[in-house]
């Protein structure tokens, strides 16, 4: 029971410095070490290999080069980073959570002391509050049109919420988790009727019961992550173990086992999917040998089945319809924001806030000119952030 609850439980930049010894159990993607702005370099290799047969309901992938539908524009030459405006009274750190594909509306949080946290969604940088009832509450996600989801803690329980024209309300379901939104108002996350259960879940519009998702006979924990534009849902299974899993918007399903892919020259044991965009799915993938453990972040083109390695990069948490993805790079002992387009190789480095800190990025726009994240300074105090590029 604690080794299940303890693989269940993921933190956020600043909730894991708050939240340290506060038994909370949350599912959005696995993570391993420490805070996201203590670097360790992971490398990805990928390699061919040539899958099983597929279940007459089921589409196993076999690795291939990736390929993108047309060639990308150009990396932006050069980008500009502000603060977030944060709303009147004290605040002792801010953080973003997550934005649009256009960059236009952005969601996160302010601490303004202690434990306190007051959501907040900006518009074109104009902020305002967001009001959710129950503990430990947050928005993850937010489409065009301003429509933002989020959960809460009900007791030990989870409750999912989506925010809409100033108004927040609870989705159908009973106990549940809001995780991804895109912009026809279809919704994905898990239905939790245990804290170490959850089943994925779609919710076809905001207002729409919930829908639970085919998964393999005998999983307790598997998990809705993300959606794409075309309906497409991308989820985790068995806390990774068993691999990902998407169910595509005309009923077919993907499968992508660890062991397809290869992480430093060693055959995964567990992967976790954090985004997906323009068919193209964003990853976490661990391989464990004895005590040690290694990482990397792997991009799976569902179109093709083609696998590629990020080389360089120990985090990335966003990608945009260009194929384009925001990653934490190495800078000393610092991390970077670094935009990388894996097509052609080329990337460009965000500007940090302060000298002295690191920087995340969990967001870039579809045309990549717009990216949100955090900045940290040497003295631990993080502060929301966007950057402008051109």
């Amino acid at each position: 029971m604690g080794e299940v609850a303890d693989r269940a439980r993921t933190y956020d930049i600043v909730d894991h410095a708050f939240t340290v010894g506060r038994r909370r159990r949350r599912v959005r993607r696995m993570v391993t070490g420490g805070t996201v702005f203590t670097a360790v370099l992971a490398t990805v290799v990928a390699v061919n290999l040539t899958a099983g047969r597929p279940n007459p309901d089921e589409v196993h992938i076999t690795q291939g080069p990736a390929q993108t539908t047309a060639p990308p524009p150009t990396l932006p030459a050069s980008c500009e980073v502000e603060p977030l405006p944060l709303p009147p009274g004290a605040v002792d750190m801010s953080v973003v959570t997550g934005a649009d594909p256009s960059g236009r509306f952005i969601v996160g949080k302010a601490y303004p002391g202690g434990s306190a946290r007051r959501l907040l969604i900006w518009d074109n940088l104009s902020v305002s509050t967001v009001d959710m009832s129950g503990a430990d509450a947050q928005l993850y996600d937010v489409n065009s049109s301003g429509i933002a989801v989020g959960y809460s803690f009900m007791g030990e329980d989870m409750a999912a919420w989506v925010y809409e024209d100033g108004r927040t309300s609870r989705l159908a379901g009973g106990f549940a988790q809001a995780l991804g939104i895109n912009d026809d108002g279809v919704i994905v996350g898990n239905l939790r009727p245990h804290p170490v259960e959850a089943t994925p879940t779609v919710w076809r519009s905001p207002t729409a019961a919930a829908e639970v998702l085919p998964i393999p006979q005998g999983i307790s924990f598997a998990t809705a992550d993300a959606v794409d534009e075309d309906g497409t849902i991308v989820g985790t299974i068995d806390f990774g173990r068993a691999g990902l899993r998407v169910w595509r918007s005309d009923g077919r399903v993907l499968t992508l086992s660890p062991g397809e892919v290869v992480v430093h020259g060693l055959p995964g044991t567990e992967l976790s999917a954090i985004a997906i965009r323009a068919g193209v799915v964003l990853l976490f993938a661990a391989a464990d040998i004895g005590s040690s453990r290694y990482l990397s972040r792997v991009l799976w083109d569902t179109r093709t089945g083609g696998v590629r390695e990020l080389s360089g990069v120990y985090d990335a948490r966003a990608l945009n319809a260009r194929g384009w993805v925001a990653a934490a790079t190495v800078r000393g002992l610092e991390s970077q924001v670094t935009v990388l387009n894996p097509d052609d190789g080329s990337s460009v480095v965000l500007p940090p806030l302060v000298e002295s800190g690191g920087a995340e990025a969990v967001s870039i726009s579809d045309d990549g000119t717009v990216l949100a994240g955090s900045s940290a300074s040497s003295l631990g105090t993080t502060t929301a952030v966007v950057w402008h590029c051109r």
